[in-house]
């Protein structure tokens, strides 16, 4: 149990947690726009809108974030920088499932009742 505490509050460690979930999320969205689909759909100005502020958070918020604070990877932080930056460019402007997701959970959100 010791053990475990003491890696998992390492830098490397939630480095490479937070690499693997990027790697995963982009898999996940390949293989779904890899399935035919029906329809086209033209996305509005609200929704572009949406599309354009999450991949502001992800990216400027999140990913700036872990590069800045962390001291892991010594080397080669650039090519991790870019290749996060690519993939979540992907997600957010190309890719249709996380699209999709993301226009779903903020108009959900939207839509929100408070009691």
């Amino acid at each position: 149990m010791n053990f475990f505490l003491q890696i998992s509050t390492t830098d490397k460690f939630w480095f490479l947690v937070i690499q693997l979930i990027i790697v995963f999320v982009s898999i996940w969205a390949f293989y779904f726009d890899k399935k035919p689909k029906i329809g086209v759909i033209t996305r509005g100005e609200e929704s572009q809108r949406m599309l354009t502020n999450s991949h502001r958070l992800v990216f400027g918020v999140i990913l700036i974030a872990i590069f800045s604070l962390s001291n892991y990877p010594k080397n080669g932080k650039l090519f991790y920088f870019i290749s996060d930056l690519i993939l979540c460019t992907y997600w957010c402007f190309y890719s249709t499932w996380f699209t999709n997701k993301i226009v779903g959970i903020i108009t959900a959100f939207q839509k929100r009742q408070y009691r």
